[in-house]
């Protein structure tokens, strides 16, 4: 394994193992697989340790978490980062696996959750140039269900112009990933957030170039799609993802992926393949590699419990719980505040 693809690891805080030398003796050892390694973390470290990692933290199924990992991992370089923390981390004891598990999830699972709530879009947005391009791409109609964005319908009436026939619904534009992670520093997001942490455990699980995660590539036709508002929440909060498998030899052709047998698209549908458009005006198609990613973060919150619990705690903010002694604070603070507190508990 060459020290090119060792995984960069010295933003994150709370545990050593990333950085010791058995870690980085074990992950640079191209004699040891990383399939045969994932058997043995599997079979050695979290069967057997099930129960005492489901106590460790009852937000979440934590066993589950790490086998998801693994599982769902986008890359090959990403399972093996996985699978070497937990060799590493269990030569110290369980208790090490269970820091390493909740590094995971505290600093960059629950966050990309919590993210998704953060964000107020407006369907009629005018002049921005990204979601021109987006929709002129996708000739402004949603990714998931092919319904026409109805502010452009109302614009085309008041040019005495034509609206297609079918559903007219309000869109707004979707990021696949969120652009938070190309921010460089604390300052840049919320002060209960840590990009720079985020960002390091991303890389190191997704085997995504940094290059990419560059802000002018983050918000760019490559990492968003044209939604309706309903599809924008359900992409956005991971309940649903485009599952490239069901469609391996197409090129940009998707089957619409649900973590919930109760979620379904807005027009009703529980099924739907999309083939999003490429080259249109030469306006760039969405990246496949931060789809896939995308999709590997919905299966994971979703195995592990993760999902609902943030879900949870959305209904509990929402349901008017008092966390502030009635001053004033949007959602995304309270949402944060909540995760806060149960956090300690």
């Amino acid at each position: 394994m060459s020290s090119q693809c060792t995984p960069s690891v010295d933003s994150i805080p709370s545990v050593p193992i990333f950085a010791s030398a058995e870690f980085l003796s074990m992950y640079n050892n191209d004699s040891i697989s990383t399939d045969a390694l994932s058997d043995k973390a599997l079979i050695d470290i979290i069967k057997p340790n099930g129960d005492f990692l489901r106590a460790a933290d009852p937000r979440y199924q934590l066993d589950d978490f790490l086998s998801a990992l693994l599982t769902y991992a986008p890359h090959q370089l990403g399972k093996r980062y996985v699978t070497v923390a937990l060799h590493t981390a269990y030569d110290k004891g369980i208790a090490a696996v269970v820091d390493v598990a909740k590094l995971w999830m505290d600093h960059l699972f629950l966050p990309l959750l919590v993210i998704a709530n953060e964000t107020t879009k407006d369907p009629y947005l005018e002049g921005d140039i990204l979601r021109e391009k987006v929709s002129i791409r996708q000739q402004y109609r949603c990714a998931f269900t092919q319904a026409f964005d109805a502010a452009h319908a109302g614009l085309l009436r008041q040019r005495r112009l034509c609206a297609p026939d079918g559903a007219k619904r309000l869109m707004v534009v979707t990021h696949i990933i969120p652009p938070v992670l190309s921010y460089a520093d604390k300052a840049a997001t919320s002060s209960e957030i840590d990009p720079t942490c985020m960002r390091e455990i991303f890389l190191s699980w997704t085997g995504i170039s940094p290059d990419k995660l560059a802000e002018s590539r983050m918000n760019s036709p490559a990492n968003t799609v044209l939604a309706t508002i309903g599809e924008d929440v359900l992409f956005g909060e991971f309940g649903i993802y485009l599952d490239k498998a069901a469609h391996p030899n197409v090129p940009n052709k998707y089957r619409v992926g649900f973590t919930k047998y109760t979620i379904m698209l807005s027009d009703g549908t529980r099924s739907a393949d999309v083939e999003l458009r490429t080259g249109e005006k030469g306006i760039e198609s969405p990246d496949p590699e931060f789809l896939a990613i995308h999709a590997a973060i919905a299966q994971v919150v979703d195995f592990c419990g993760a999902a609902a619990y943030v879900q949870s705690v959305k209904w509990d903010a929402e349901s008017g719980v008092d966390i502030s002694q009635n001053s004033p604070m949007d959602f995304s603070t309270m949402l944060h505040s909540r995760l806060a507190v149960l956090c300690s508990q």
